[in-house]
């Protein structure tokens, strides 16, 4: 395994991490603007 490749797939995780956890605080604002 190169030495890079470690740090490459934890990148990717947290970067898929962060993107559900925006989506999911995209979702709650729109649902929250709409029901106002």
């Amino acid at each position: 395994m190169p030495p890079g490749h470690r740090r490459f797939m934890f990148v990717v995780v947290c970067a898929r991490w962060r993107f559900r956890s925006f989506k999911r605080l995209m979702k709650t604002l729109t649902t929250s603007t709409l029901r106002e």
